[in-house]
């Protein structure tokens, strides 16, 4: 709408104001955008401050247009407006609304309104009060100025202090962060350098490097010995085991170096560090919490723990035997539940808080745990065997069998991809869900962390039934997701079942014995693991494919296994009388409790009952 002239003046002023107030709100915007971008950039350590800068004030005049022209535009109507508060009593809106009115009386009203607007005094028609813009504006200023130092002290190339001590004599120099120090070899007069203590590495802190210097003088026997004491450190020092046993090792090495001395022949020596050795292991070997000792512990597996106790297989599978023939004797009830349930427990307990390293014992224990929840419980195996769908993947968690669970998701998948239509999938995946379901709610084992892994397997066969039947992705992309997702909760499940026993002090143990047969081999001029010769071919040896005469062939007995050979008795029924025998002498031991000598007693008639099955 064109403005009259007589309003003019001051609808300029309005045109003023309203780009004032747009500009100040624009910036605010502009100042927000670029606080943002702040924000993101400090987070990812990019220096784009002028960038954000840059963008906010691009972002900020672009609002300021819209701004002016969708919020803060002044028309006629507003210009009437301000006018009329300036005591003209609503004479501009009344005048804009008769604009069209021709009548004596309407003309008589603008006339009057055009005096009294003329006699308004430009300098009384004053902007509205700024201060609310400007605050916006100043906060903006502090919150991109504060974000954009915060983002350059973060992003800036950050310098460490690195102090170099040579022969007592400091140095220093600052090196770029992540950058690996560097500084010209030290010399000193007759030594020559051996290393930088500690080791050189990236910049990441401000660090003290010392020169190590070996007499020129130094044998390849004292830097062999030398380079032994550093390594057997390092090796405990990075090693997962207690702060305790650690301490206890630290202090044997620091013996050794200290009683290694130069006039020392070298048999010498080698003997004080196999010495050491020897009280290394033995000291490791302390510290190993075995399986039997933690089975004593508890009420149920005592008697359990002195079989584990006597490291005989035979011994301990006689016992396990009677052990389960007791509990299948028990009548049914509620007590014999209980106590089985308990027995498995504490089965599971000692395993877990024993530290030592023996997957063959712990496989044979953690089989009788499930043995006896079997005998108290419907275990979830149990149920999932019930149903057609997952009677394979109850077969692997009864079994603990990660080769079988592999093939659940096998046959799965092929069941999956065999359905021809996306209705008979769908029915595939809700009623192996159902019968997942099902069977965790005909369960009554105690078994958390299983119960939510294949609730989770059960959800995301759902899922997938929803994902066909809304056809959202293709069927052979739901098929790939389905089959990565399966296998990632039977991964899971396989942690659940077989838990990776940890053997820390054993790892300890062979790296402490590594170092030091590699010292010694050194020392004694032999390369370390360095293989014997083989022997001259003998024509009397048996060719490839053939059978020594002497020897077992193909199944023959391994180290620690039963041997059974000639009519696959002989040999096994006559371990079998060697280790009665052995019984029957420990029996004459006056120190032995009643309970013991029940117990091997026990052992001696299931001996009697095996040589009778066996002959």
């Amino acid at each position: 709408m064109k403005v009259a002239p007589d309003l003019q003046k001051f609808h300029r002023k309005l045109v003023i104001e309203s780009w004032i107030k747009s500009g100040l709100l624009g910036l605010g915007i502009g100042s927000l955008c670029s606080f943002l971008l702040l924000t993101i950039f400090y987070f990812v350590r990019y220096e784009g401050i002028l960038v954000s800068i840059i963008l906010g004030l691009i972002l900020g005049l672009g609002s300021t247009f819209v701004l002016y022209k969708f919020v803060f535009y002044p028309d006629i109507k507003k210009t009437a407006q301000r006018l009329d508060k300036l005591g003209l009593e609503e004479r501009m809106i009344t005048m804009l609304e008769l604009k069209e009115d021709t009548s004596f009386i309407a003309e008589l009203q603008r006339e009057d309104t055009k005096v009294k607007v003329a006699s308004i005094p430009p300098k009384k028609f004053k902007f509205v009060n700024l201060a609310k813009y400007i605050g916006v504006v100043v906060l903006g200023f502090i919150a991109v100025s504060s974000m954009s130092i915060a983002l350059a002290i973060e992003v800036a190339p950050k310098y460490y202090t690195i102090e170099w001590v040579i022969d007592g004599q400091k140095s220093k120099t600052e090196v770029l962060e992540n950058t690996m120090p560097e500084k010209e070899t030290p010399i000193k007069e007759g030594y020559v350098f051996y290393k930088w203590e500690p080791e050189l590495e990236p910049a990441t802190k401000n660090t003290s490097y010392t020169a190590i210097f070996l007499p020129e003088s130094v044998t390849d026997e004292e830097r062999i010995i030398k380079e032994l004491i550093e390594a057997l450190r390092q090796i405990v020092d990075s090693a997962n085991v207690s702060q305790s046993l650690k301490d206890d090792l630290h202090i044997l090495i620091d013996n050794l170096e200290e009683s290694l001395k130069p006039e020392d022949s070298l048999i010498v020596k080698i003997a004080k560090i196999e010495d050491t050795r020897d009280e290394i292991l033995r000291r490791i070997r302390e510290e190993i919490r075995y399986i039997g000792d933690e089975l004593k512990a508890f009420e149920t597996t005592d008697s359990l723990g002195d079989a584990v106790l006597e490291n005989n297989a035979l011994i301990l599978k006689l016992f396990i035997d009677n052990f389960v023939a007791d509990f299948e004797a028990m009548p049914v009830s509620p007590e014999r539940t209980e106590t089985l349930l308990q027995t498995a427990d504490d089965i599971e307990a000692a395993m877990k808080n024993s530290n030592e390293y023996n997957p063959a014992l712990r496989k044979t224990l953690q089989d009788l745990a499930d043995l006896l929840r079997r005998m108290a419980i419907n275990t979830i195996a149990e149920e999932l065997q019930k149903h057609e769908t997952t009677e394979t993947l109850g077969d692997a968690v009864a079994t603990r069998d990660n080769d079988l669970l592999d093939q659940f998701i096998e046959e799965f998948v092929q069941d999956f991809i065999d359905m021809t239509t996306g209705p008979e999938k769908i029915e595939l995946l809700l009623q192996t869900a159902d019968d997942i379901e099902q069977a965790l709610e005909d369960s009554n084992e105690d078994n958390d962390p299983l119960r939510e892994q294949l609730q989770a397997l059960a959800d995301l066969l759902r899922k997938m039934a929803q994902i066909i039947e809304e056809g959202d992705i293709p069927e052979d992309q739901a098929q790939e997701q389905l089959e990565q997702e399966l296998q990632e909760i039977i991964d899971q499940i396989k942690d659940i079942l077989n838990p990776e026993p940890q053997d820390d002090e054993g790892d300890l143990e062979q790296d402490i014995e590594d170092a030091i047969e590699d010292a010694i081999g050194e020392l004694t001029g032999q390369e370390p693991n360095e293989e014997e010769p083989e022997d001259p071919e003998d024509p009397e040896d048996p060719k490839e494919g053939e059978t020594d005469p002497e020897e077992g062939g193909p199944g023959s007995p391994q180290d620690g296994e039963n041997p059974k050979v000639i009519d696959g008795q002989t040999d096994y029924v006559s371990e079998l009388l060697q280790l009665k025998q052995e019984l029957i002498d420990r029996l004459s031991d006056p120190n032995l409790t009643e309970s013991e000598r029940q117990l091997i007693n026990t052992y001696i008639d299931n001996i009697d009952r095996e040589i009778e099955n066996a002959s």
